[in-house]
C-alpha cells in the first residue's frame, strides 16, 4: 500500500513522481476512462480522513478553509476538532482558526455529554447584545439562543417589535434598560412577554411560549413570602438593605428608656446614663432633685414663673447656687415669685 505521507504530500501537477500509477475505470470496456494518479491519491486522502474522523468520535479535523485546495466550509453550527478540542462555529463562512473566543467559535472540549452540558451552563451566564438591523421583528441566531442574558439596543428599530427565540426550554434575562421601545419576547408560533423600555425581566420558555419566570424584576421588585438579605455591619450608613437583624442591633445601641417619672417634679433616665430632671419649686429657697444624679449635675436652667393672668414683669436676678448631685439653692433678689428649674446630669 502507498505511503500515506507521500500521498498527503503528493503534487497532483507532477505526474512523474506519482506514488500511485494511473489505471482505468471500467478496465476492459471500450468506454474506459483514465484515472490519473492525483485523482487516485485524492481517493486515498479521503479514505484516511474518513478513518481519522471515525477515530475522533465522528468529528472531522479542522482544515484551513482559505487554503488553495480547501474543500471545506464552516457555517453556523458546524463542528470540527482542532488541537484536541471540539469547536462549534458561531457564524457562517467561518474562516478563523478555532479558539474559544465566543465570537467565531465556541469550544466544547471533548465529545462528552456531561462536559457539553456544563459548557452550555457556563455559556448561559454570558451576554449577547441584540442589535436589530431593520425596523422589524428580530429572530435570534442559533448562537444567540445559547446566551442566558440578552442585552437589547435599538439598532434600526423605530418602534416596538418582537424578539423571536427558539422553543428550547430555558430561563434567560432580557435587559431592555438601554432600549427605547417595547420588545415582545416570544417563540415564532407561541405567545410572549412584553419587556418595556428600561426594564430587566427574567423570562422562561416552556417549550411553546415565553412566560414570566416568576422571578422579581431587577428594577423596583415586589417581594412576597420571607425574602432574606445579607446583614450589613453595625453602623453601616450606605444604601445597603437594612435587615431586621441590622435594625435590632442599631436599636440596641440607641438611647432607650431606663426609668422615668412624668410628674410636675420628674425625671427621665436614658440608657447611656444621661438623666434629665425638671420641676416647679414654688418660692422655696432650695431644691432637692426627684432622684440624685449618680455622678454629678452638669447644668441647671431656672426661670421665674408668671402666675398672673396679665403681663407682669419681674425685676431682679435669679441664680442656682451650691449645686450638688442631689439639689441646689436659689440666689435671688425677689423671693415671692415661683420658679421653674431644669437640670441635666449623669
Amino acid at each position: 500500500m502507498a505511503n500515506p505521507e507521500l500521498i498527503d504530500g503528493f503534487d497532483k501537477n507532477d505526474t512523474n513522481t506519482a506514488p500511485v500509477p494511473d489505471f482505468l475505470k471500467n478496465d476492459g470496456y471500450a468506454d474506459g476512462q483514465t484515472v490519473e494518479a492525483y485523482e487516485h491519491n485524492e481517493m486515498f486522502k479521503q479514505l484516511f480522513a474518513a478513518a481519522n474522523k471515525n477515530k475522533n468520535d465522528g468529528v472531522w479535523d479542522w482544515e484551513d478553509p482559505t487554503a488553495p485546495d480547501a474543500t471545506v466550509e464552516y457555517n453556523e453550527g458546524s463542528m470540527t476538532r482542532h488541537l484536541g478540542d471540539v469547536y462549534i462555529s458561531l457564524v457562517d463562512l467561518n474562516i478563523e482558526t478555532p479558539t474559544d473566543d465566543g465570537i467565531n467559535w465556541f469550544a466544547i472540549g471533548s465529545i462528552n455529554e456531561a462536559y457539553i452540558l456544563e459548557k452550555i451552563k457556563l455559556w448561559q451566564f454570558q451576554k449577547a447584545t441584540i442589535t436589530p438591523d431593520a425596523d422589524s421583528d428580530y429572530t435570534l441566531t442559533a448562537s444567540e439562543n445559547l446566551f442566558g442574558r440578552l442585552i437589547l439596543v435599538d439598532g434600526s428599530w423605530l418602534s416596538g417589535h418582537n424578539i423571536i427565540v427558539d422553543n428550547t426550554e430555558r430561563s434567560f434575562l432580557v435587559d431592555n434598560s438601554a432600549g427605547t421601545y417595547t420588545a415582545t419576547v416570544k417563540t415564532s408560533a407561541g405567545t410572549g412577554i412584553a419587556v418595556l423600555a428600561g426594564a430587566k425581566v427574567w423570562l422562561l420558555c416552556d417549550g411553546t411560549n415565553v412566560i414570566n419566570s416568576g422571578l422579581a424584576p431587577l428594577a423596583s421588585p415586589t417581594f412576597t413570602g420571607t425574602p432574606t438579605a445579607p446583614t450589613p455591619t453595625a453602623g453601616d450608613n450606605t444604601t445597603k438593605v437594612a435587615t431586621t437583624a441590622f435594625v435590632n442591633t442599631a436599636l440596641g445601641s440607641a438611647l432607650t428608656d431606663s426609668g422615668h417619672s412624668f410628674t410636675t417634679n420628674g425625671y427621665q433616665k436614658l440608657s447611656n446614663g444621661l438623666i434629665i430632671q425638671w420641676g416647679d419649686s414654688g418660692i422655696v429657697a432650695s431644691v432637692t432633685f426627684p432622684i440624685a444624679f449618680p455622678t454629678a449635675c452638669k447644668n441647671i436652667q431656672i426661670a421665674f414663673k408668671n402666675e398672673g393672668t396679665g403681663t407682669t414683669f419681674v425685676s431682679g436676678y435669679l441664680s442656682a447656687d451650691s449645686i450638688t448631685a442631689s439639689g441646689f439653692t436659689y440666689g435671688y433678689t425677689t423671693a415671692s415669685i415661683s420658679r421653674f428649674w431644669f437640670a441635666i446630669g449623669y
